[in-house]
């Protein structure tokens, strides 16, 4: 027997519609609206993002077709003249505020997987190249155009804790500048956001970090630990001096003790070394803890695999922010349902089969089910395993 609602219909029941509305009322998104909504507008978006389309005529002619589903996705259709004015000129603050509160949502319904008692965050941001021609707004230099979009990702549940969208040229260290640091956390970052006061300002919050060094930093040691481990080649108590000759009226940007561990990578012989303020740990626990900061690498190559965050259907700032967040809506959309249906496979696993069946009037969890013990045989890149539980 066929299911009332189609599968599309089945995920877009995560969003609130009171809430969405709520959201479209505060930024005045519908005022003078008469031919499409901020509703169908998502819709479209969230349509194009799923099916993987890069062009407002096959977003239209794709939308057309299932035209026996507008009543259940409470749409009317697009032009694409009205559409294309529609991501230049809505809000994209709308879909922004729209993220942040999905994401408080799944932050509620994920649970604890990691083997640290400490929650793990890391931050890292991506560039995102546009044509200096098409979107002049995001000149870089002299040829070159771009965003950033820079991400915290919660390791307990590999979702996103925060999301900026900067231009190409603000530094990583701005934003973390920008952080309120949250007690106990573990702040896992790449030596790219080396700055002493934000550390000390992490230490201070009672929270913890863990960073690359940088080659040049000049330090002096004033303590040393043995360690038995033969990837360990040092475990050193060491000060971050002050030039006080130059600046003698200011204090030093991290007064306190700081831990270096210089460890030995046995895969490939790479010597890393690590600033942190962790005390209690083992120095291979340091170096454990950092190289999570693979996932968040794995997560920026996920979204720029599987969603349409690199071709752009609209060439205003307003309307490439209004796809990115949409876009991360999406992950969050499917971030959901692969932790209520409990699919064992992965998100690529997901997104692959919902592609295939989004307008199939089947309930969801008959395909995906809680008993199902092996994904589905869907190509796979072979290229990433990300695992949401």
């Amino acid at each position: 027997m066929k299911y009332q609602n189609s599968i599309f219909r089945q995920l877009l029941e995560f969003i609130p519609r009171d809430k969405f509305q709520e959201m479209v009322d505060r930024h005045h998104g519908d005022k003078g609206t008469h031919k499409l909504s901020c509703w169908t507008q998502f819709i479209a978006l969230s349509y194009s993002q799923i099916r993987a389309m890069d062009s407002i005529r096959t977003i239209e002619n794709g939308l057309n077709v299932h035209r026996n589903h507008w009543y259940h996705l409470d749409i009317s259709g697009i032009k694409r003249s009205t559409f294309s004015d529609a991501n230049n000129k809505r809000p994209c603050q709308i879909y922004e505020d729209l993220f942040e509160y999905l994401l408080g949502k799944c932050q509620h319904y994920s649970r604890s997987h990691f083997e640290f008692n400490n929650p793990i965050r890391s931050m890292d941001a991506t560039t995102i190249e546009l044509c200096q021609g098409l979107f002049p707004w995001a000149k870089f230099g002299q040829s070159k155009g771009g965003i950033k979009v820079h991400v915290q990702l919660e390791h307990n549940s590999y979702l996103p804790d925060m999301v900026v969208i900067t231009d190409q040229k603000d530094h990583e260290v701005k934003v973390f500048q920008g952080l309120t640091f949250k007690p106990d956390s573990i702040y896992v970052v790449d030596r790219g956001y080396l700055d002493f006061e934000v550390l000390h300002r992490i230490h201070t919050s009672k929270a913890y970090f863990v960073i690359r060094a940088k080659k040049d930093m000049n330090y002096s040691v004033v303590g040393q630990q043995d360690s038995d481990h033969p990837q360990v080649i040092s475990d050193e108590e060491i000060q971050v001096p002050w030039l006080h000759r130059i600046q003698p009226s200011k204090r030093p940007k991290y007064p306190d003790i700081l831990r270096l561990v210089t460890y030995e990578d046995p895969e490939t012989g790479k010597v890393y070394r690590f600033l942190t303020n962790i005390e209690n740990f083992r120095p291979e626990t340091i170096a454990l803890i950092y190289k999570q900061r693979w996932q968040i690498e794995l997560f920026f190559k996920w979204i720029k695999q599987h969603l349409k965050i690199k071709a752009f259907i609209g060439n205003s700032r307003n309307a490439v922010m209004t796809q990115i967040w949409v876009a991360m809506i999406v992950y969050l959309i499917f971030w959901y349902f692969k932790h209520q249906t409990k699919f064992k496979g992965t998100l690529f696993h997901l997104a692959s089969i919902i592609n295939e069946i989004l307008f199939s009037r089947v309930h969801l969890l008959d395909i995906l089910g809680f008993d199902n013990p092996e994904p589905p045989s869907l190509q796979d890149s072979g290229q990433l395993l990300l695992w949401c539980t």
